[in-house]
């Protein structure tokens, strides 16, 4: 099973040929494919922020319906909160919503489906980068 980070689904959105091609691999595969809540509210930030029109808006929306979503419940939210406290005792950051993507699928024990490399400073995280 896969949990799609933001980047990946952004690329999707924009037609790039990686994503599409990595989706349907995916769902030929007949596995699963996740994102969590707080990529939907990400591409809708985002949708919002270009001010795409109704159309183009609601095709992304639709878009998305490949995807089941995992909302953030007390155990991710906590793990998410380790994984940022460990990074900046090394140094290092993360924004908090890839803490809380990370740590869903570290909970959900999935690959992480992403073009984002910072994911790579959190140990044990399985990633498949599709760029």
């Amino acid at each position: 099973m896969t949990l799609a980070d933001t980047s990946f689904v952004v690329d999707l959105l924009r037609g790039r040929s990686q994503a599409i091609d990595r989706l349907g691999e995916l769902l030929v595969g007949g596995l699963p494919l996740y994102v969590s809540t707080i990529t939907l509210m990400e591409i809708e930030r985002g949708l919002i922020h270009h001010k795409l029109g109704d159309d183009q808006h609601r095709k992304a929306v639709e878009g998305l319906s490949y995807f089941d979503s995992v909302p953030v419940n007390d155990q991710i939210a906590r793990l998410a909160g380790r994984i940022q406290a460990k990074l900046a005792k090394e140094g290092q950051s993360l924004p908090t919503e890839d803490c809380l993507i990370a740590a869903t699928s570290q909970q959900m024990v999935e690959t992480l489906l992403t073009a984002d490399r910072h994911f790579e400073r959190i140990p044990d995280l399985v990633l498949e980068f599709h760029r």
